[in-house]
């Protein structure tokens, strides 16, 4: 009784899902796979937004996870890529799908991953579709090549340029940042450019990552997603100055070109070529100018290539010019100028195992020289910087008293190095100088030893006095700040030696303390190094007590250190125009 019972049982509940089953619509059909988003009728279809605009499909995309089918023959697809600049193709033929965009270029096969696009391969994270004799394109696999992203949005996939390419170039001596999308987007200014620091809203812009941080031949970028806009930070190297230019509303490059000063402040100068000669077993290559020339170089260790610009410098047509083709230690050398700066431009081709320097001519004040050699000089050359050829005139040599290895005084509780503040009044003594229209020479340019790392005081110190002998300087400035195990000491100081000194140094007195209040301590006369060395006017300048509470925390600030500068540059621009005027 109890087995018919249990078998009675499961006749009923058998027939019970069997009722079920055949009163149940399916749902999906057998050529519909369950991985496919299949809208029901009361489900709204998610629509494709571009522009604000809904695009309109004869045959409907496919929705597969967070990846969209686009068909690829379909007259909404072909609009949609119009509308983005390019034109789309699918070669049943050859089973290819191709993009042109002017010079872009894509090629994808049906039966790979790997694609073609500018000249690159690239890996795709989907394959194209085939599906009921239609094609499909992956847009989001596409995108994150070409630089468009789909984003759910409202219950629609609203399509926005994707930062497809932040990267950093060195073009002709150049340092760029090239912006690249698939779609159009607006480049704005976020904050003004101020020397080498510029800050931009890319809008509207949907980066691969939240942030992003490059590092690269001296070029800092850092980009953040704000909302549907991305903010784009960038520094150059110091001595930069930053220029955006756009080739397309797709494409922006940010240049950090050399900063040169105005054009009124140099002449148009000629060049006339270039002379070869042996010395010893190094080769020199002497540039010959017209006239007086500030010039700039740069060199690219990954291309082995050295840039030299010169801004206001034409070529002089000669019967000479085979000099271009006849430089046997380095390859190759062209001159052309570079964009709107109007800049001559020398690009040398080095050889592997070949090292440089440049430098003004020690005998001519027109001339510029680089020497080669395949044996690295023991002072390590920096990979870029600007100089001038020795001119008739006034030249200024500044010197920021230590650098490199050698700190200078250290304030432990504020963080402060002399080397650091000296240098920073320094290039902002140069730049005031310069636009005063002085020709002005530093000793270093950045935190180097001016030497050669871990040098004797007195190799050091002779290495700035060279600076200064080597260029015929008419005056020697050498900045420091002063320090005492007392934190009470304060104010400001002029020392001399020479008889030659004193007139500079009293031009001088009590510019720091009437312009900025500091104490002042007076001239003084003082056997230092520098002075006793030099056979130009020199001085040794300390500008303030940086073991001083409050005179450091002056010396912390930017717009005290540019006050400094000012200061001093007006005072000797007085000396140095009333030395001229009475030679």
């Amino acid at each position: 009784m109890q087995k018919k019972t249990a078998v009675l049982s499961v006749i009923f509940i058998m027939a019970f899902f069997a009722f079920i089953l055949a009163n149940t619509s399916p749902a999906f059909s057998a050529d519909s796979p369950s991985q496919y988003v299949i809208a029901s009728d009361s489900e709204a279809i998610p629509s494709i937004i571009y522009k604000g605009q809904p695009v309109n499909f004869q045959t409907p995309p496919i929705f597969e996870g967070d990846e969209i089918y686009l068909p690829v023959r379909d007259i909404g697809t072909k609009h949609l890529f119009e509308q983005m600049g390019y034109y789309i193709d699918w070669s049943y033929a050859h089973e290819t799908l191709s993009l042109f965009s002017g010079e872009k270029k894509l090629k994808w096969k049906s039966d790979s991953t790997t694609l073609e696009f500018c000249g690159n391969t690239f890996e795709a994270e989907k394959n194209i579709m085939l599906k009921d004799g239609t094609v499909y394109i992956p847009v989001r696999a596409l995108g994150k090549i070409i630089g468009i992203t789909p984003v759910f949005e409202n219950g629609n996939y609203v399509l926005y340029p994707l930062l497809a390419g932040c990267k950093v170039l060195e073009s002709n001596g150049l340092l760029n940042v090239k912006i690249d999308s698939g779609m159009p987007f607006e480049l704005n200014v976020n904050k003004p450019a101020k020397d080498n620091n510029a800050s931009y809203i890319l809008s509207p812009m949907i980066a691969a990552q939240k942030e992003i941080n490059i590092e690269q031949g001296g070029v800092s970028v850092h980009v953040v997603q704000q909302g549907t806009d991305c903010i784009l930070d960038v520094k150059f190297p110091e001595r930069r100055k930053v220029e955006v230019s756009r080739s397309d509303t797709q494409e922006a490059l940010i240049t950090g070109a050399p900063d040169f000063p105005s054009p009124a402040l140099f002449s148009p100068q000629q060049i006339f070529g270039a002379n070869f000669s042996p010395m010893g077993e190094n080769q020199l290559m002497t540039f010959k100018f017209s006239g007086t020339v500030q010039y700039f170089w740069r060199y690219d260790s990954q291309a082995n290539k050295l840039y030299i610009q010169i801004p206001q410098v034409t070529h002089a047509p000669s019967a000479s010019d085979d000099w271009k083709n006849n430089f046997t230690a380095g390859g190759e050398l062209t001159l052309s100028k570079v964009g709107s700066q109007n800049m001559a431009l020398i690009s040398i081709n080095l050889k592997e195992g070949t090292y440089f320097k440049i430098y003004p001519s020690k005998e001519k004040n027109d001339e510029v020289v680089v020497e080669f050699s395949n044996k690295q000089w023991k002072t390590p050359i920096a990979a870029e910087g600007f100089s001038e050829t020795r001119p008739a005139g006034v030249i200024i040599v500044i010197d920021p008293g230590h650098g490199g290895s050698d700190p200078g005084a250290i304030n432990w509780k504020s963080g402060l190095y002399e080397k650091n503040i000296n240098l920073d009044i320094a290039l902002k003594l140069r730049s005031e100088l310069t636009a005063l229209g002085w020709t002005v020479i530093m000793t270093r340019t950045e935190d180097v030893d001016v030497g050669y790392p871990n040098d004797s005081a007195k190799e050091e110190l002779q290495a700035r006095v060279d600076v200064a002998e080597k260029n015929g300087a008419t005056i020697f400035i050498s900045l420091h700040c002063n320090a005492m195990s007392s934190p009470n000491s304060r104010g400001s100081s002029i020392h001399w030696y020479k008889q030659e000194d004193y007139a500079l140094a009293q031009s001088l007195s009590n510019v720091l303390s009437d312009n900025l209040g500091l104490v002042d301590r007076g001239l003084c006369r003082n056997q230092f190094y520098v002075l006793r060395h030099s056979s130009m006017p020199a001085v040794l300048i300390e500008m303030a007590f940086i073991s001083n509470p409050y005179e450091s925390s002056l010396l912390a600030s930017e717009d005290f250190r540019l006050k400094i500068a000012r200061a001093l540059s007006l005072a000797i621009n007085e000396f140095v125009k009333t030395r001229t005027a009475t030679r």
